[in-house]
């Protein structure tokens, strides 16, 4: 019997558990439970249903299975759950055994008393005693509040499968069945000790579940005791009295269709009905649940009346409630369904969640119904509402309604676009390339068209217009358009599956060569893409940042920017009022909203020029990746909804910088964003945690804060790791009482040198301005166009009014050649020396090696401070001599004591030429890559020179997008005119786009030589859209003659004239 302890623990229970349900604000799709534990549910009644789902306990209202409240229990698995009253118990891999009130989600307690994975957890005594047991065979006892708990030594070294507790006489005993074979009667003491009173030895087949029958009130005999095994089709029935077996249940014979695989891994959990003593419910073969009737215990037989057949893959778990009269099971097949017992039916049914919601789309012909893409070859149909049917459910709707199809579908299925006009008709993309359709109204009808993308990444589709005329194709009334990963765009006839689609890409080369040329000459693809509702524009987004729009009438580029720097994930259309919006998401967290209002559609001029930055809202609150943007529906106001890889959901207005709402209760990326059609204030969200969220955005109202708020996942983290520190802290406390204080161990001394070569070149580059490095870029831009850009220059400076020319900032950007290269201006320049030939580049090293030598600086009055480890410096010196070929460090009778490279290595390096000159070029090539793991750069890369691996060090530098290097080793160990030089100023540049770099950038551009790189480089150049960027990139466009010139040059003097 508990002490008095464990009955103040009951009190606290019954006060608690009669509290009011108040739901959240937000209700839940939720996740599926944990598969192959009797222990995954529990049930409190009158309010709460419990399960365990991945590391999380999920808890939903037992009335309707409304979701109340998730939590994180464990960093690794939650295997069992108990609970009682306002609390449960979880357990797992962890090895340890947690106290929570749920309805809050807070720990209260834990104790570590396991040293295996635990497999059971049950609650005994009313509430009073917590039983535990693990693979080893160990049971644990603890009070309510594990504050006291008591180890048993283990009787079998076997895990323990399965507790069943039971009292008689008002004695507390609990069955235990062993993975041997064996099950185990024990009477609990009131010290917590226990006592063997009974043992069952059938066969060493596993035990899979056991159970008491309930007691009969009018006497204090025995209840029978029920139990399963693993590999025999059997329930055993056990008498204590006659401590024997007394009879058996033979499964029905499976069904025809069932494979030997299904046979062998049928899972028979056994639990008696406590209104019905003599009845018996166990799970069956695919999911079965029948009910044996043991009104005569000696001859059992099955009541194929009770039977209920709605999962389709075996159950592992079942708890009653409402004295019986109810049941909820959890199956394999994802399945939640409680069950009216009495009549065999189910009353509600939840199809949760296995998989990820990659897409969602509400459908124009059922506003109550959302399509959602769900990853692993399914889609799901879920029916949230009823409210617009014609016929109403004659009862209430069950919330949870879902149709899943699944026949057809390869892959993972991540976008999903319903069509907007034909009824039924859904598109989706798979992981593969693939596209094809689905209808909602036929079950299992997905299909696939016949070509699909290169590039396993799902394509972004869309539906787009009439496409008849302008791909002279009579089949093209109803197309879908894709855009794979490869960047290719494909146009499909909905009504031809067969038929190969057309490559809309090429019909757009053909139509904006000039354009393409130049998207030829930058390492960026199309990646998303979306068309306005209107069917008047398709947008592109690219890997680099760049954002193309194009008429579907006549398929001309209308519209081009390089606003944004990094991979556009996603695109939204928005009409409002006299604004055409289109809002852009990056990789990483930026938003743009452009305003489109202004676009030609009929514009048949050249191609419009990069770096139009105008009417445009930039958000960027987003710590991560971008995954999915939506316009609400709203006609008052323009809201736009923003999923994120931070965990965030943000509702964005136009009129304000900051969100008005934010989402976090997300424990993971979230992947998709959707709005609700019938009540436009709310959304639907759906994360990788697999829970679909739907919320009012009023609720969730944003505030302000100064500091970066921890998301839900790592406060929930953070919570687990501190109760458990404190625990760890207590028990080291008072271990320290019996024994002496170990030793701190001292920390390792971090390895993460500076690997920076060319400080002083970084340092003279950053104090250079803008317009200095401008002007470097035309000075060379001239020199490799023979003078045409000092041409270009006279013309521009004509085109100024006298007040124009004479202004001071004008002046300042047009006297280019007027420069003062004086001693002192060469100096400041150190960087521009990087960019000449092999004797500017022995001057930088002469320089930089200096500065290595002379801390202050001081012989060269730099005028600005170059950083520098000092613990690194000597690995940096080492290898800035060798690649210029000067040895005199190796005449040093010094040792660097504060080196991280292991010495050792160094002396075995040292003493292999007495093996062998292979022998040195082996152990030399491998300390060159050891040196590289450890992100010891320099001294790779010297390793790599000493045996003439030259190329071996430039692509070790270029992949750790060390360029400057690179091109250091390059001048001075290659050839001139070697064409890797070029080669890596173009990987350096496409390297430099991401970043706030552009007259670099334009630089880089500008000595690849490349085709098309003088373009790119007046993009970068006006990029920031400054007014000597403008004016420099004009004259490039004079000088070269490029299509752009004109609209260059307006746009420069339009700048002028403001």
């Amino acid at each position: 019997m508990p002490d008095n302890h464990c009955f103040q623990g009951l009190l606290a229970l019954d006060k608690t558990i009669q509290m009011d349900l108040i739901y959240p604000k937000h209700r839940c799709y939720p996740p599926a439970p944990n598969w192959y534990s009797l222990y995954a549910a529990a049930i409190v009644e009158p309010n709460f249903f419990l399960y365990a789902s991945r590391n999380l306990v999920v808890v939903l209202g037992l009335s309707d299975l409304r979701y109340y409240n998730s939590f994180t229990v464990t960093e690794d698995k939650a295997e069992v759950i108990a609970a009682c009253g306002n609390y449960c118990y979880t357990a797992g891999t962890d090895k340890a055994v947690r106290l929570w009130d749920f309805t809050l989600g807070s720990m209260l307690s834990i104790h570590n008393e396991h040293d295996k994975d635990i497999t059971v957890l049950s609650v005994a005594g009313q509430g009073a005693i917590v039983i535990s047991a693990d693979k080893a065979g160990k049971i644990v006892l603890a009070d309510t509040f594990l504050k006291t708990s008591k180890p048993r030594e283990t009787d079998v070294s076997s895990a323990i499968t399965c507790i069943a507790p039971a009292q008689v006489e008002s004695r507390d005993y609990i069955a235990v069945g062993y993975e041997n074979g064996m099950v185990f009667i024990y009477e609990i003491q009131r010290d917590l000790s226990m006592t063997i009173v009974g043992q069952i030895m059938e066969d060493t087949d596993p035990i899979q579940s056991v159970d008491w029958q309930p007691l009969n009130q009018s006497s204090n005999e025995w209840p029978l005791l029920a139990f399963s095994t693993k590999r025999k089709s059997q329930i055993f029935f056990w008498s204590f009295p006659s401590q024997s077996i007394i009879s058996s249940l033979r499964l029905p014979r499976p069904p025809a269709q069932i494979t030997e695989g299904q046979k062998s891994a049928a899972w028979v959990q056994v639990i008696w009905q406590q209104s019905h003593r003599n009845m018996l419910y166990f799970s069956s073969y695919l999911g079965s649940i029948l009910c044996a009737d043991l009104s005569n215990p000696h001859k059992p037989k099955i009541n194929n009346k009770k039977r209920m057949d709605k999962h389709s893959r075996q159950v592992f778990a079942m708890n009653f409630f409402n004295q019986g009269a109810n049941l909820v099971s959890i199956s394999m097949d994802a399945q939640l369904i409680k069950w009216d017992v009495e009549h065999g039916l189910d009353v509600q049914v939840i199809k949760t969640q296995t998989k990820y919601p990659y897409c969602m789309e509400s459908l124009s012909w059922d506003k109550g119904q959302l399509a959602i893409a769900m990853g692993e070859k399914e889609i799901k149909y879920w029916k949230f509402s009823t409210a617009d049917d014609v016929v109403q459910p004659q009862s209430n709707p069950n919330y949870y309604a879902a149709t899943i199809i699944w026949k057809g579908l390869q892959g993972k299925v991540q976008r999903i676009r319903g069509h907007p006009f034909v009824d039924g008709v859904v598109a989706y993309s798979n992981e593969f390339g693939h596209v094809g359709m689905c209808d909602s109204f036929i079950k299992n009808s997905a299909v696939k068209f016949s070509k699909h993308h290169t590039m396993e990444s799902a394509p972004f589709i869309d539906w787009g217009p009439n496409m008849c005329d302008i791909l002279q194709r009579e089949d093209m009334k109803a197309p879908l358009v894709s855009c794979g990963g490869d960047g290719t765009v494909h146009v499909y006839d909905m009504n031809s599956i067969k038929t190969p689609p057309v490559r809309l890409c090429d019909l757009m080369e053909k139509l904006n060569p000039a354009w393409f040329s130049k998207l030829k000459s930058v390492d960026s693809r199309r990646h998303a893409m979306k068309i306005d509702e209107k069917l008047l524009y398709i947008a592109f987004g690219h890997t680099n940042g760049f954002l193309e729009i194009y008429s579907l009438k006549t398929l001309k580029l209308i519209y081009t920017t390089d606003y944004q720097r990094h991979c556009i994930t996603s695109l939204a259309w928005k009409y409002f009022g006299d604004k055409v919006y289109l809002a852009a998401g990056c990789c990483n967290g930026q938003i743009v909203v452009y305003d489109m209002a202004d676009l030609d559609l009929d514009s048949k001029g050249d191609a419009p020029m990069l770096g139009q930055h105008k009417c445009l809202i930039e958000f960027s609150l987003h710590k991560d990746s971008v995954n999915d943007i939506k316009w609400s529906l709203h006609q008052d106001k323009a809201l736009l909804a923003s999923a994120s890889d931070d965990n965030y959901i943000y509702v964005w207005s136009m009129d304000i910088a900051n969100p008005i709402a934010e989402f976090n209760e997300h424990r993971s990326r979230v992947f998709s964003v959707e709005w609700n059609h019938n009540d436009f204030d709310v959304l639907f969200s759906g994360s990788q945690d697999k829970f679909i969220y739907e919320w009012n955005f009023y609720d969730f109202v944003y505030q302000e804060k100064k500091n970066v708020e921890p998301t839900k996942y790592h406060k929930e983290r953070f919570a687990l790791q501190n109760k458990r520190k404190r625990k760890e802290a207590a028990l080291s406390a008072s271990a320290s009482t019996d024994g002496p204080t170990p030793a701190r161990k001292k920390p390792k001394a971090p390895t993460n040198l500076s690997q920076c070569t060319l400080d002083v070149a970084r340092a003279s580059e950053n104090s250079t301005s803008r317009i200095k490095r401008e002007q470097f870029c035309m000075r060379l831009a001239n020199k490799l166009l023979d003078g045409k850009v000092a041409n270009a220059l006279d013309t521009m400076k004509s085109m100024l009014s006298s007040d124009q020319a004479q202004d001071a900032t004008v002046d300042r950007y047009l006297s280019l050649w007027d420069s003062d290269n004086t001693r002192k201006q060469q100096r400041q320049n150190i960087h521009e020396l990087l960019y000449g030939d092999k004797n500017d580049i022995r001057h930088l090293i002469d320089l930089e090696v200096s500065a290595i030598d002379d801390d202050a600086q001081s012989s060269y009055d730099l005028g600005y401070e170059v950083e520098q480890d000092v613990k690194n410096k000597r690995d940096v010196k080492l290898a800035m001599d060798i690649t210029r070929c000067q040895f005199t460090l190796f005449d040093l009778d010094t040792t660097n004591s504060q080196t991280s490279s292991g010495l050792i290595d160094w002396i075995i390096l040292a003493l292999s030429p007495m093996v062998s000159k292979e022998k040195w070029l082996e152990l030399m090539l491998r300390q060159a890559k050891k040196m590289e793991s450890i992100n010891q750069f320099n001294l790779a890369a010297a390793c790599y020179i000493a045996c003439s691996h030259v190329y071996d060090a430039i692509e070790m530098y270029k992949q750790h997008d060390m360029f400057r290097e690179a091109l250091v080793i390059a001048k001075l160990r290659l050839p001139p005119a070697d064409p890797i030089v070029k080669s890596l100023f173009t990987d350096w540049a496409k390297f430099l786009q991401k970043e706030d770099q552009d007259t670099l950038t334009a630089t880089c551009y500008l000595l690849s030589d490349t085709a098309g790189s003088i373009e790119i480089a007046m993009d970068c150049i006006a990029r920031d859209g400054k007014e000597s960027g403008l004016f420099y990139a004009a004259c490039l466009a004079v000088a070269t003659e490029d299509q752009t010139k004109e609209q260059r040059v307006d746009r420069w003097l339009s700048f002028q004239q403001e």
